[in-house]
């Protein structure tokens, strides 16, 4: 199974946390022993709550950070759609406005054409 120093990592250098091995030997048979292995105890408590703190902070800026990235990526997206909108609606008034020139030309030729005949009718 592996000593704890295996499953701990100090969330900085990648690095295994040594806590420090039990006492070779040690027995309970005295207030002494017991008292050092509390330390032990007591010791790596609160190395397990400085990694936890340390742990919940890069949560927090991970969690920060993913937040941010995934409106960011809304932004982004948003915006791409629009500018594509745009341009679309902007082809479309493009579209119409040459058809309208077109049917204006033809209906201005055709009336051209029409008033020419007429005056030729005049003469003939």
């Amino acid at each position: 199974m592996g000593d704890i120093s295996s499953w701990i990592n100090d969330g900085e250098t990648n690095q295994a946390v040594l806590l420090p091995p039990p006492s070779a030997g040690s027995s309970w048979n005295s207030p002494s022993n017991i008292q050092s292995s509390l330390d032990e105890l007591q010791a790596a408590k609160e190395r397990l709550r400085t990694l936890q703190s340390k742990l919940s902070t890069n949560l927090s800026i991970i969690t920060t950070r993913s937040s941010f990235t995934d409106s960011m990526v809304n932004v982004l997206e948003t915006g791409a759609s629009n500018l594509t909108n745009a341009d679309l609606n902007e082809e479309g008034a493009n579209a119409l406005m040459l058809q309208t020139q077109q049917s204006l030309g033809m209906t201005s030729l055709t009336m051209a054409s029409q008033a020419a005949q007429s005056v030729l009718r005049l003469f003939s």
